[in-house]
């Protein structure tokens, strides 16, 4: 405070205006519609990927099991026939029964897996093989022995049944043997136990209340897994709920649907697939329950953060409403006061006190003696110079001297505390006289940690009849824009609907303006579309870092048709820009163990960079390789443009880098990033690799479990 400028008489208190009710409550309605509204999406969206990825589980688990029953039936068929053509050519039906014995024990030792294998004649009796004894066995009337006699050669499954040698359940697997003039000689018989399959499914994880099922053709039971208390129905049952055999009835080697199990009333999302040529059909199931409990909670969660945000805008409505009206009431009661009361309206606030002519103090409150550190005693007949910190003695006194009795001003200064500490002060004061003695009462607000937090409350302390309720609610404030910003974080993921919605407007309006031949319209849409692409990528990449790769454990990791991650990546890019990616195979691998999202996000990540900083129209190849030690699948991005600057290339995979040559290229600077977190948590990496063809980046995914193309 240097000088005390020329302040205007009091003005008389303004007429307040009557608050009306009903625009509040539109705008309380609209908040509350809106705030429903974006909770039912989030929650929508999130029941719609949760049941995806549970079908996606059972899909892999019963492809998964489809594949290895397959596998498990080709190698015993492979050993059945190196039995057969061993026996046909020592003879046929006239071999020696220990000559049979002699072959099959040798082929037995290749089949740990099978509980006996045995050949009977061409009249069902069985002669040779391990399990019998000495015992005399006619099979002659079995179903499997009569289509094996009657059918053209190949292997033939049987219905699950007891055995007659030791009373257990098993499969029959049975391939006709031949005489010389091609005629029907007997058959060998692998024999398996279908507890076998309890070994199989054993190791596949499911769910708490998951099911895995083995059928045959027609629907008889050959062995369950499934993990409740409930005991499976008996091996041989051929009841299946009507969901089951409608979904079967269906053309396809494979299928899926919802039903609830008859045996234990659980509701599972199942998948099967047949094994063919065998007759066999695996099915996997998951229980709704199970996997739409992390939904359940979520509910929960966003419903009780909208019940608290609801009851927070109706708190808060409430309150402010009071307040209003309680402003109201005050301005009228002020406008009937006498003025000789607006005085001391002005200077109502913390720390009260009054000076004289000569600067010093006439009179105090507690609260300003406080506020200095002081006893109210001690302050008494002090000069202003003793604390004011800001402006010198004789400004101070040409202040005193020049202020008017009438005259109101508000400033701020700096004060100095009995131990020696400044603080920032409010000040307001207004010129009075009484009994004939010129006086300045003033008003004093601590203001240092308000002045750097509080924006909000220095337009409320203009508001004089507003300022100590002001005061009492900040704290209250405080947590409501907390609570706000945590229900932000909730929803964000909801932004990027409307601009999807928006991209495929885009595209149909471009298909109808291409059937119109408007040359000019779908070059701008196009440039439209790659903006939405733009800020759409952005938004992935940042809630990318905000949530899903800021955990620090591993990632759940599941088998993944790598043809399909490479397509799903190449489709995200801008559609003008597909035909340049091009996909380049030196491995027969078709699968491998990840998490398909995170991945699909990395490889977007580094085709967008390739194709922004390849030269315009040049090719960019995504190359796929294997190394066997260490086990590892190896993804190069390859571009034939600049690469990374020498002093960016340290720091390439940190947060916020971005790379130019001389174009201006947009971006928040996180692909990289995004792409070396996904590769950590997939327990990999990403590095350049140096190349003649140009700059190249791979993502090295270890420890993975592939399967080979087949021609």
């Amino acid at each position: 405070m240097t000088t005390l400028p020329a302040p205007a008489e009091l003005p008389p208190a303004a007429t307040a205006p009557r608050p009306r009710l009903w625009p509040m409550l539109a705008l309380l309605g609209l908040m509350v519609a809106l705030v429903g509204l974006v909770s039912w999406h989030a929650l929508r969206s999130s029941y719609e990927a949760y049941v995806e990825r549970a079908d996606d589980t059972v899909e892999n688990i019963a492809r998964g099991l489809a594949r290895t029953i397959a596998a498990e039936i080709g190698r015993i068929d492979t050993v059945m026939q190196a039995a057969a053509l061993a026996i046909e050519r020592a003879g046929g039906r006239h071999t020696d029964p220990r000559e049979i014995d002699a072959i099959l024990q040798q082929q037995r030792r290749l089949l740990p897996q099978v509980n006996g294998l045995r050949v009977a004649t061409a009249s069902g009796s069985v002669v040779g093989g391990d399990g019998a004894n000495g015992r005399p066995v006619d099979v002659s009337d079995r179903d499997y022995f009569v289509r094996v006699r009657d059918a053209a050669d190949g292997l033939v499954v049987s219905e699950p049944m007891q055995s007659r040698l030791s009373g257990k359940w098993v499969l029959v697997l049975a391939r006709a043997l031949r005489a010389p003039d091609g005629s029907f000689a007997g058959a060998v018989l692998a024999i398996v136990d279908t507890s076998y399959f309890e070994q199989l499914f054993g190791g596949v994880e499911i769910g708490t209340s998951g099911a895995i099922t083995l059928r045959t053709g027609s629907m008889r039971l050959v062995w369950r897994q499934i993990n409740t208390a409930t005991s499976p129905p008996p091996i041989g049952s051929s009841e299946v709920s009507t969901q089951l055999r409608e979904a079967l009835a269906a053309p396809g080697t494979h299928g899926a649907f919802r039903a609830y199990t008859a045996v234990d009333g659980v509701e599972r999302i199942n998948r099967f697939h047949r094994i063919e040529p065998y007759g066999l059909v695996v099915l996997a199931g998951m229980a709704v329950s199970e996997y739409l409990a992390p939904w359940r909670r979520e509910a929960w969660l966003v419903g009780g953060f909208a019940t608290v945000l609801l009851l927070v805008l109706l708190s808060s409505s409430a309150l402010m409403w009071r307040a209003w009206m309680q402003a109201s009431a005050s301005a009228r009661q002020a406008e009937r006061a006498a003025r000789r009361y607006q005085a001391l309206m002005h200077t109502a606030s913390d720390g009260i006190h009054v000076l004289d002519r000569a600067g010093r103090i006439v009179d105090l409150s507690d609260a300003f003696a406080a506020m200095l550190g002081y006893e109210r005693g001690e302050m008494l007949g002090m000069p202003v110079t003793a604390w004011d910190a800001q402006s010198t003695a004789s400004e101070l006194e040409a202040s005193l001297r020049a202020f008017r009795v009438g005259e109101h001003e508000d400033f701020v200064t700096r004060h100095r505390r009995a131990d020696g500490t400044l603080i920032d002060v409010e000040v307001s004061s207004v010129g009075v006289e009484i009994d004939g003695r010129e006086l300045l009462y003033c008003s004093a607000r601590d203001i240092t940690q308000r002045r750097r937090t509080e924006q909000a409350l220095r337009d409320l302390a203009r508001e004089q009849a507003l300022r100590a309720q002001a005061e009492r609610h900040a704290q209250q404030l405080d947590a409501l824009l907390r609570e706000r910003g945590d229900m932000l974080d909730v929803l964000a993921h909801e932004v990027r609907q409307p601009l999807n919605n928006a991209s495929a407007a885009l595209q149909s309006a471009a298909v109808s303006l291409a059937e119109a031949r408007d040359a000019g319209a779908p070059l701008r849409i196009t440039r439209a579309q790659n903006v939405l692409g733009q800020v759409m990528s952005s938004i992935d990449n940042t809630l990318a870092v905000a949530s899903l790769l800021g955990r620090t454990g591993p990632v759940e990791r599941v088998d993944t048709d790598i043809d399909m991650l490479l397509a799903m990546s190449i489709g995200d890019m801008p559609a003008g820009e597909r035909r340049r990616v091009r996909i380049e195979r030196r491995s027969r691998v078709r699968t491998a163990s990840m998490d398909m999202s995170l991945m699909r996000l990395a490889l977007r990540n580094l085709l967008a960079n390739a194709l922004k900083y390849a030269p315009p129209g040049s090719d960019v190849t995504i190359r796929i390789s294997d190394a066997d030690d260490p086990l590892e699948l190896n993804i190069d991005v390859i571009d034939g443009g600049p690469g990374i600057p020498p002093d960016q290339e340290s720091r390439m995979f940190e947060r916020g880098t971005r790379g130019s040559h001389g174009r201006t290229i947009g971006g928040l600077g996180l692909g990289l990033y995004i792409v070396r977190r996904v590769m950590e948590l997939h327990g990999g990496s990403v590095h350049p690799v140096p190349s003649n063809e140009g700059f190249t980046m791979r993502l090295v995914l270890a420890e993975v479990a592939a399967e080979p193309m087949t021609a």
